[in-house]
């Protein structure tokens, strides 16, 4: 799909709407952006990579579905990565430690990384 400001603003107004809030209060008062930034796509201007992202993180969707690159509004989940056994079992046995003497693991365990780290 190519780039498409006409219909990026139009998501972004629908989407402001569905989020409960008007796209005014978003840009000015939420992100402290230019109200500008809209009004601007639609006269054919490009927002910077700051302002968009920081757009579709707050409408909770992509940069590609507002510029209208995507019919997919919603952002890709990360995959779960596995978690091993042995770390399911670390994180059982600090559950049951005082917070202090999960400082002192943690301290620990920070130690060996900076110690591996310059090795």
């Amino acid at each position: 799909m190519d780039l498409d400001l006409n219909l990026g603003a139009e998501r972004i107004h629908r989407l402001a709407k569905e989020s409960g809030t008007t796209v005014n209060k978003m840009l000015v008062t939420d992100l402290k952006l230019s109200k500008s930034v809209v009004d601007n796509m639609l006269k054919g201007s490009v927002p910077s990579a700051d302002k968009l992202a920081a757009i579709a993180h707050y409408l909770s969707t992509t940069t590609s579905y507002i510029l209208g690159m995507s019919d997919d509004k919603e952002p890709a989940t990360p995959k779960e990565q596995p978690v091993d056994d042995d770390v399911l079992e670390l994180a059982r046995k600090l559950k049951a430690l005082s917070p202090r003497e999960r400082k002192m693991i943690l301290g620990a365990v920070e130690a060996a990384e900076n110690q591996s780290e310059s090795q």
